[in-house]
């Protein structure tokens, strides 16, 4: 599993890195922000087609074009967890029904 958190766009040469460095790679997890920078969305060839799991729950908030990126990052994705708004987006994406979605859900207790 790879697990971003962090603030900067993550990159075309960091995930061509990652695809020859773990060629086993099953997980990818996203908290906080997921910036994908424009010459990752851009490129369409990139893929890391071991990765099965997506997990993007933590995710504060993701735009159309790199909800778009990432699921297509993932051609054999099997197991997605998001937010219900991002599921409203994979909904409009129209991406493939064998992909199992499941809504994360939280909430923030107030004392």
């Amino acid at each position: 599993m790879i697990s971003f958190r962090g603030k900067e766009k993550l990159n075309l040469a960091l995930f061509t890195f990652i695809r020859q460095t773990r060629p086993s790679l099953r997980h990818l997890r996203f908290k906080w922000n997921c910036n994908l920078s424009d010459d990752l969305i851009q490129n369409g060839q990139l893929t890391l087609p071991t990765v099965t799991e997506l997990y993007l729950g933590d995710a504060d908030f993701i735009d159309f074009p790199t909800l778009n990126r990432i699921i297509s990052l993932a051609p054999n994705l099997k197991h997605l967890t998001l937010r219900r708004s991002d599921i409203t987006l994979i909904n409009v994406l129209g991406h493939t029904p064998k992909v199992t979605i499941v809504e994360f859900y939280s909430y923030m207790v107030i004392n």
